[in-house]
């Protein structure tokens, strides 16, 4: 794991750039609010990796310097994000989350029990290491990611013990977090009641769709913020009103296939026409880094590996349409129901129609019933699949009225302007405690540890 250390500096760099962002939210300057110092606690530290690392880095990056520390329980590398090197991460390893049972009957019952020991002594041992770490920075709210078993577990500990607000930020369904660990019934619900716990004693709490907006605003002390990741402005593609040419029909994907059923049901389809589609040759052209394909006959498939978001948005937006599958297995029903794919934001960016292969009773459902963006097919038959396929063929006007609302939407729903001001606004403000005539402030320089060393503070 990478280790980087530098010295505290004496710099106005983080005054100017908190007191740039107050001077352009008027609902802080006029009640003498600033925006808080954070305490984020995750799954993953900000960074160039995964996509929860890009999602936390580009908040971080619109967010005032030197105002935000990482606490990451995480397992693997790191990739660092050069210009986020001030922000001070701490990275912890978490231990014992998957349930071990290697024999039946009560010897294996004793050995899960150990195992659970293990994990709670672990977390109430992260918890005062978070708790020390926020008072070194003086952290004025905690901003708590639920993405791991051992963060929902942490709860709303280290908040209460710095006796700060809390902020939660919910991205995927506790219950498919807990679905792939393999531990027992009440370790489980022991897990989920944490859960709900930390949402009922969270200041607010950020979520990704309708649905999840629905049902945790029932446990929350005010309506939850809708935040879903968007894209600059100038990554933005116009819309294309009509498919490439009369030859082929190309579907473009990006990301990772969270479920086989959907993706299956579109090659089980395009088998039973030879990957011909009303007179066209249907080639489907994917970009990501794990694929895994069972194909028992001749595929048009391109295979392209990972890009950077602004190259996969600008692949994209050569395809004629773009594939957005989501899991119909029943076992993943709590991801499908509450979810929300990242990717839809580099589609809408692309734009070009979508089509969205999900369940009825899908977040994406919910969405497309107030977004019509391309064409939605709830079923898994090949000819349902073929036949909603054909409609981006069959219809021109229908196509292009997708293609300028998906532009519409990229725009208004899914840009970083609109991410970045729902997460403002999610974090809120606390009252002013620095004299504006204040010059110099300390600013952190680039720390990464595993060790409790001493860290400099954030910015007043």
């Amino acid at each position: 794991m990478l280790m980087l250390h530098g010295a505290t500096t004496i710099s106005t760099r983080g005054l100017r750039a908190e007191t740039q962002t107050e001077m352009s939210s008027p609902d802080l300057s006029k009640r003498r609010l600033r925006r808080p110092r954070l305490l984020l606690i995750s799954g993953v530290p900000p960074g160039s990796g995964s996509v929860g690392e890009l999602l936390l880095r580009d908040i971080c990056r619109k967010y005032p310097a030197g105002r935000v520390c990482c606490y990451a329980v995480t397992e693997g590398s790191h990739t660092p994000s050069p210009d986020l090197e001030a922000l001070p991460v701490r990275i912890r390893s978490p231990r014992n989350e998957t349930g071990y049972r290697p024999w039946p009957g009560r010897l294996g019952a004793l050995t899960a029990l150990a195992g659970q020991q293990l994990f709670r002594r672990h977390v109430k041992e992260l918890i005062a290491d978070a708790v020390s770490f926020g008072r070194g920075h003086r952290v004025d709210k905690v901003w708590m990611v639920l993405d791991s078993a051992t963060v929902v577990a942490m709860g709303s500990e280290v908040a209460a013990r710095l006796g700060v607000p809390l902020l939660s930020q919910v991205w995927d369904p506790p219950e498919y977090l807990l679905s792939s660990l393999k531990i027992d019934r009440f370790s489980r619900a022991g897990l989920l009641r944490r859960f709900a716990s930390t949402l009922s004693h969270s200041e607010r709490v950020a979520v990704v769709s309708e649905k999840m907006k629905e049902d945790y605003g029932l446990r929350t002390k005010v309506e939850p913020v809708l935040l879903r990741h968007g894209l600059p402005i100038g990554d933005l593609r116009p819309p294309s009103v009509q498919l490439n040419d009369r030859s082929e029909l190309v579907i473009g994907f990006a990301g990772s296939l969270y479920g086989q059923s959907a993706w299956n049901g579109l090659t089980n389809a395009l088998d039973t026409i030879g990957w011909q589609l009303n007179r066209r040759r249907v080639v489907v052209r994917m970009l990501g880094s794990d694929f895994r394909f069972n194909l028992k006959s001749p595929a048009n498939i391109e295979y392209l590996g990972f890009r950077s978001v602004r190259e996969t948005v600008k692949i994209l937006s050569r395809s004629d349409i773009n594939y957005l599958p989501y899991p119909f297995e029943p076992a993943l029903s709590h991801l499908t129901r509450s979810a929300f794919p990242t990717k839809l934001s580099s589609y809408a960016a692309a734009g070009r129609p979508v089509f969205m292969h999900a369940p009825a009773r899908s977040s994406l459902a919910r969405f497309f019933e107030d977004h019509p963006i391309g064409v939605f097919c709830e079923s898994l038959e090949p000819a349902d699949v073929l036949r909603d396929l054909n409609r981006f063929i069959e219809d021109s006007e229908a196509y292009s009225a997708a293609a300028r609302r998906i532009s519409q939407v990229a725009q208004v729903e899914f840009s970083q302007e609109t991410y970045t001001d729902r997460f403002l606004e999610f974090v809120g403000g606390v009252e002013k405690s620095f004299s504006p005539t204040t010059t110099e402030t300390p600013e952190c320089r680039p720390r990464f540890s595993f060790a409790a060393r001493p860290a400099p503070p954030l910015a007043e």
